[in-house]
């Protein structure tokens, strides 16, 4: 399933698959606990206040974030995502 959007005059929607939620959300949450220069990733500090709000808004809607097989659960997802392009 493609990344759709819509917006309106103050917003902008994202509908996602759970496997492209997923996958954005370990990517952001790789980089929020990686103890990095975060300038290789972002370059002003809105970016990541952004970044940190879309984590947070997919930490609670996943639940798997919390299964005992994550990673695999992730690995599937990335999978997926790759042999449907």
């Amino acid at each position: 399933m493609p990344v759709e959007a819509s917006a309106d005059h103050d917003s902008v929607y994202l509908r996602m698959s759970r496997d492209e939620a997923l996958v954005l959300f370990d990517w952001v949450h790789r980089h929020e606990d990686a103890d990095v220069d975060l300038s290789q990733v972002v370059s002003h500090p809105a970016e990541r206040e952004t970044l940190w709000a879309i984590s947070a808004a997919l930490e609670k809607l996943l639940v798997e974030p919390f299964r005992n097989d994550y990673g695999d659960v992730v690995k599937r997802a990335r999978d997926r995502i790759s042999s449907a392009e």
